[in-house]
């Protein structure tokens, strides 16, 4: 959603997009700010949160929350998300068949459908081997 308001160029922003795209994990604000720190050792958290905003504001970045955390996506491929939700963790899927933007919604609705956000919930494949140990070990 880009706000049409020009952006001034920041170095911070810039790092701060820059390791977000080398990411596949979904970071947190927090995870991102410790990795931001290595390349610029001053920046505050405070400044990670303002430039994530920043980014989310202008179309950049997609900002995910599921109520209890907030994780950032730099792909702005049309993929779906899957939320494991015992540890967390976020996954990208690309490889589902059709588009997640299917035009019988806008037909159903009256909307023009721009966009979606498709996320699922399950149990990851380190989460699913850590419960599988656990029932060995009982």
């Amino acid at each position: 959603m880009n706000t049409g308001v020009p952006q001034r160029k920041s170095t911070q922003r810039d790092v701060i997009y820059q390791e977000l795209m080398k990411m596949t994990s979904h970071p947190t604000a927090i995870e991102l700010y410790e990795v931001v720190r290595k390349v610029l050792p001053k920046v505050s958290l405070g400044t990670v949160y303002r430039n994530l905003d920043q980014l989310v504001s202008n179309g950049t970045i997609v900002k995910m929350s599921n109520g209890t955390s907030v994780r950032y996506d730099a792909d702005m491929s049309k993929h779906i998300h899957i939320r494991c939700i015992i540890c967390d963790t976020v996954a990208d899927v690309h490889e589902i068949s059709g588009d997640p933007i299917d035009t019988s919604y806008s037909e159903l609705s009256g909307f023009k459908v721009i966009s979606c956000n498709v996320e699922f919930f399950g149990i990851c494949p380190s989460c699913l081997a850590k419960s599988m140990d656990k029932d060995l070990s009982d």
